[in-house]
């Protein structure tokens, strides 16, 4: 019932053998239809990453796991008619390195935005969205 697009900039903060820590800036484009309501609206997120890249699997596999904040432009019509624009973000991803040379990865992940258990605006609420890209 929706679409997305995103541009995600990755700046690496900390480095140490199969372990980073990366700061993920993303800004989004989604449309949606939902019941009926239909939106556009964009989506900005902060979200500091941990990648690790276990060497047990010949250096082509690594997972992500971070958390932050996401700012949507405008009402969001999967989550609730008084939701709040800005909530937290949890990224999950899984990526394989498809060419060691550039360094280039596909990558599969969910993103799930959400109040914090209720904690910002006083409701339990949230979206996710599943995705596929490359790094």
């Amino acid at each position: 019932f929706g679409k997305n697009v995103a541009v995600t900039y990755i700046k690496r903060i900390y480095e140490k053998n199969n372990h980073k820590v990366d700061i993920d800036s993303s800004i989004t484009f989604n449309s949606q239809d939902y019941r009926s309501s239909s939106n556009s609206f964009f989506m900005f997120s902060i979200v500091p990453t941990y990648r690790y890249y276990p060497k047990n699997i010949g250096g082509r596999l690594n997972l992500g796991i971070g958390t932050g904040v996401n700012l949507a432009s405008r009402d969001i019509p999967s989550e609730s008619n008084d939701n709040e624009n800005l909530n937290t973000q949890l990224n999950l991803e899984i990526a394989y390195r498809i060419n060691k040379k550039t360094r280039s990865d596909l990558v599969i992940g969910v993103k799930h935005r959400c109040s914090l258990f209720g904690i910002i605006g006083g409701k339990l609420r949230g979206s996710h969205c599943y995705t596929i890209g490359l790094r």
